[in-house]
């Protein structure tokens, strides 16, 4: 989709969008800007994951859309953020190949959970000033492990992981999906030990880089990250415990997202 003008360039991304959101409402909220062509992103089931790739006709309207960031459409706040045809390109592939696995395979259904053995969910779409007491909140008539919640400390990733104490929990987690935190929809999504794993090792990754750079010395303080006083390799614990984090791959029953040391 590059062509002599850059328009790779002329793409921005946003997400957040409130799951009936039509074309014609970003045309409204990004006004001023002028639009070639908008696609919106879908999950595995058909439905929209509140995210959208907006190309633009030039650079100066791609930032024109990037000053939108944080601007409400409705009752939502919208992220906009740069991007490019590759990315959105890629989406869209991934997208179809999930959506025509989905369609080749029932037991990839979200609705059949077969396939699904470790009791995590991925939360998406969380106001940007969310904490773990929040997601506990919202999960109130459900056992979360202790130390069970975990939230990427990088600024507005507006995710989340949360560990239930078994799969019974995590299942009726799911029936949550699209109910409203605040003035926004949470998305919640199967998830894995694995990545959860990988969202807490970037995390400790970050940390280490801003200690190494002698800045920000309170980054791994912060309420969302959580991350003082841990280490970080994660551990399966027994049964349908939730994970924690040692210094070696082994089997305890330590039952926390959260219990890793720096």
């Amino acid at each position: 989709m590059t062509d002599s003008h850059g328009t790779n360039n002329f793409v921005v991304r946003l997400r957040g969008l409130p799951w009936s959101t039509k074309s014609s409402e970003i045309h409204d909220f990004l006004k001023g800007c002028k639009i070639r062509q908008i696609n919106f992103v879908t999950n595995n089931q058909g439905r929209s994951t509140g995210e959208c790739f907006v190309v633009l006709e030039s650079s100066e309207d791609a930032d024109i859309a990037k000053s939108f960031n944080y601007k409400n459409l409705s009752t939502r706040y919208i992220e906009v953020f740069g991007s490019n045809a590759d990315e959105m390109a890629q989406m869209i592939k991934n997208n179809n190949n999930r959506n025509s696995h989905q369609n080749n395979d029932t037991n990839s259904s979200n609705t059949n959970n077969d396939n699904w053995r470790e009791p995590v969910v991925r939360l998406r779409g969380l106001p940007y000033n969310s904490c773990k007491e929040d997601v506990i909140r919202f999960f109130n008539e459900l056992d979360i492990a202790e130390n069970g919640v975990h939230i990427p400390s990088r600024k507005h990733a507006g995710e989340a992981f949360v560990a239930f104490v078994n799969m019974d929990n995590a299942l009726r987690a799911l029936e949550y999906n699209h109910m409203n935190m605040g003035h926004r929809y949470i998305e919640i999504f199967k998830s894995t030990y694995a990545e959860a794993h990988i969202s807490v090792m970037n995390d400790t990754q970050s940390l280490t880089q801003q200690r190494d750079s002698g800045s920000n010395q309170n980054y791994g303080n912060q309420q969302q990250g959580n991350l003082g006083g841990h280490n970080g390799n994660m551990s399966r614990s027994g049964g349908d415990d939730v994970v924690g984090y040692n210094d070696n791959m082994n089997q305890h029953g330590d039952a926390s997202l959260d219990n890793y040391n720096s």
